[in-house]
């Protein structure tokens, strides 16, 4: 699994328990808890939470959008292959349009860990709010420009 996938999941898993705990991860992801840390660090560093003794939080900014995080972000293999080709479809310069769906969450994702020179139109807030201060991805929301 790749760094962001593990980290889209880590933020799926908090937007339904509001908290996750490092131990807890690690075994669900097979991975260290040295490794858990730097995703919740980075994850923290970006405003998706908070991280506490021993595990995180949701932040409060997050928990404001808290309708958008009932959507079911669905992370099967077939999608993750999906989203994984269209991300590499994906050009420097392209102006890509990013409906509500569930592959553009993951191709999202994995442009927090890989930005590429884009514009992106999206009528999805979780998108944008994904996305949002990226410094090589252009948003552009349905209602204007971010």
């Amino acid at each position: 699994m790749f760094a962001e996938e593990r980290r889209s999941e880590i933020i799926q898993l908090l937007s339904e328990n509001k908290k996750v705990a490092v131990k807890e991860l690690s075994k669900i992801f097979q991975v260290s808890e040295v490794i858990i840390r730097k995703d919740l660090k980075k994850l923290e560093a970006e405003g998706n939470l908070k991280r506490t003794h021993g595990g995180a939080i949701i932040s409060q900014k997050r928990q404001m959008y808290s309708p958008m995080n009932n959507i079911k972000f669905k992370t099967n293999d077939g999608n993750k292959r999906v989203a994984r080709k269209a991300y590499n479809e994906i050009r420097d310069g392209d102006v890509v349009f990013f409906d509500s769906s569930n592959i553009n969450l993951l191709i999202s994702s994995i442009l927090m860990e890989c930005p590429k020179k884009i514009t992106i139109i999206s009528n999805m807030l979780q998108i944008i709010k994904m996305l949002a201060g990226i410094k090589d991805v252009n948003l552009i929301s349905i209602g204007g420009d971010l």
